[in-house]
């Protein structure tokens, strides 16, 4: 027998609260998960910063490290998992919390992946094209001179308010597809 359709419902101050809590209780049970899938995304994000400035690139570290917050609804999916055996009652080990995401590679889950993926490289497309509109065609090579246009000109200052913006805009888009689809894939065939 299917499973029921999802009911979309208002979602109150108390329920985020409520979330917050079981997410601290997730981790007071299996601190060791939190700790890992949060170490992941750390490294990921050090990665990142560290081939930006081996590639020269190093004004691109901040819209990168930015950016690459977009892909978290993934990584969290290991959490997700967490929170889900916690609920039913199964065991916590290592092999069925990380094979989550194999399992799924047959299921939504890779597409979803792939949209947060896509919109990251949209995401680095802006980046560039708003600093060739600001700040010019000649883009700062080091870290240290991208941060004095970028803070002391007028159009380095407009460069990053427009930049906030519009990365505003699409983390929220990207929040707004995925607050509910990694979760839900999780637990059905969609």
């Amino acid at each position: 027998m299917p499973k029921p359709a999802p009911r979309v419902q208002t979602i109150t101050a108390g329920d985020v609260v409520d979330a917050l809590g079981r997410g601290l209780g997730d981790f007071r049970a299996a601190p060791l998960f939190g700790l890992f899938f949060g170490g992941v995304y750390a490294v990921g994000g050090m990665i990142i910063v560290l081939c930006a400035l081996a590639l020269g690139v190093g004004y691109l570290s901040y819209p990168l490290a930015v950016g690459f917050a977009l892909i978290g609804p993934f990584v969290a999916v290991g959490l997700y998992e967490v929170s889900r055996r916690r609920e039913t009652g199964e065991a916590l080990d290592w092999k069925g919390v990380l094979g989550v995401i194999v399992a799924q590679r047959k299921r939504e889950l890779g597409w979803m992946a792939f949209v947060s993926l896509f919109i990251l490289v949209v995401w680095m497309y802006q980046v560039r094209i708003l600093i060739a509109l600001f700040i010019g065609l000649r883009a700062p090579t080091t870290m240290t001179e991208f941060v004095s246009v970028v803070l002391g000109t007028p159009e380095g200052l407009t460069f990053l308010a427009v930049g906030h913006i519009i990365g505003a805009a699409m983390a929220l888009v990207l929040f707004s597809l995925t607050v509910v689809s990694f979760p839900l894939l999780l637990e059905r065939e969609i």
